[in-house]
């Protein structure tokens, strides 16, 4: 390929790949396949251990699926448009009290006022999170038309995600914003008022142009914006320092980090969480009689759910014992596969 063939090739590599960041390159038992499953053109390959992670970029639909679905921030958009993502959510809901996302198939916005996303099953429950403690009331998904549209998942992501941010606010005896998903703009409602008693998620889901009902809390941006989402990351190959992976874990636990703030906002501390059938949270426990402190399950742990305590012993640092933060945890299961005692465990409450 000539110089002018690499460079628009280049240009097409929408996307940083942060190969040490995926489960499935940190331990040999992995068997994370979420990117894989959601892309809609078969573009991304995983290798084993030590190996590569691919993308086709010839036919790549930068639908930014891949991203939205990674717990561990593998694919970060190289524009990183997540914070720009955030501040347009931020302005838009100053300005309205809620907010549209709306899919680049979707007609033009003229106006001005809703927020382009590449693709509706690119807002992830993050991102809904955060736009919940910004004080919007109201969260819409403008789609284009789907039923030309090879993306496909995006209804299904929506819905799943949706049913994650119901139990939340469920769990903690609150109200969530009013949330839809359809082809046509958000609808101005100032003033309204019905006494209507709400419907259940899937029946919501079932009317096209109903909104949810639910709400609440505020949140924290500028200050952790700079250091989410891929701030610090370089291109990696296959000679990345050690520095370059220290940069790549340190995005994983930065959007975790801004998910977490978001969640201490709407669900009051001491408040325990119902974890069964959730993608997004997690509890992982230590059991203390079988755990040796060789530190192996927090050095895998991508997002610090699990740090090391440690102490100086005849002059040597050493690992005295483990913390838990299960708010932190996103599921990938490395702990319990690294640990040689059996000492990890997964439970179905977590306790905030």
């Amino acid at each position: 390929m000539n110089i002018s063939g690499r460079l628009l090739e280049k240009f097409a590599e929408t996307l940083v790949i942060n190969k040490s960041a995926c489960v499935r390159m940190r331990h040999k038992n992995a068997a994370c396949t979420k990117c894989i499953d959601v892309c809609p053109s078969g573009a991304i390959s995983i290798g084993k251990v030590g190996g590569r992670i691919s993308i086709d970029w010839a036919i790549c639909r930068d639908c930014r699926l891949c991203s939205s679905v990674c717990p561990t921030s593998v694919f970060v958009p190289r524009t990183h448009d997540r914070t720009k993502l955030y501040e347009e959510t931020a302005e838009m809901i100053r300005k309205k009290g809620s907010v549209e996302f709306r899919c680049r198939e979707a007609e033009k916005d003229k106006n001005g006022e809703s927020v382009r996303v590449e693709s509706c099953g690119a807002v992830n429950l993050s991102t809904l999170l955060w736009a919940a403690s910004r004080g919007a009331e109201r969260i819409h998904l403008h789609t284009g038309d789907c039923g030309e549209c090879d993306i496909k998942l995006c209804s299904e992501l929506f819905s799943d995600t949706a049913g994650e941010l119901e139990k939340i606010y469920a769990e903690a005896d609150k109200n969530l914003p009013q949330l839809s998903l359809g082809n046509a703009p958000l609808e101005t409602t100032e003033g309204a008022e019905t006494n209507e008693k709400p419907k259940g998620l899937k029946e919501r889901l079932a009317a096209s142009n109903e909104r949810y009902s639910r709400r609440e809390f505020m949140g924290l941006f500028k200050k952790r914006a700079k250091e989410t989402l891929g701030e610090t990351l370089v291109y990696i190959n296959e000679s990345e320092s050690k520095s370059t992976q220290l940069s790549q874990r340190e995005a994983a636990k930065s959007s975790r980090r801004l998910f977490v703030e978001s969640l201490h906002k709407v669900v009051p501390e001491g408040t325990s969480i119902d974890t069964v059938g959730m993608e997004h949270l997690n509890s992982v426990e230590i059991d203390q009689d079988k755990c040796k402190t060789c530190g192996v399950c927090s050095r895998l742990c991508p997002t610090e759910a699990l740090t090391e305590e440690r102490d100086t012993v005849k002059g040597r640092s050493v690992c005295t014992g483990i913390t838990v933060n299960s708010a932190y945890c996103v599921g990938c299961g490395l702990c319990k596969m690294g640990c040689f005692y059996d000492a990890v465990s997964h439970t179905d409450r977590l306790h905030l």
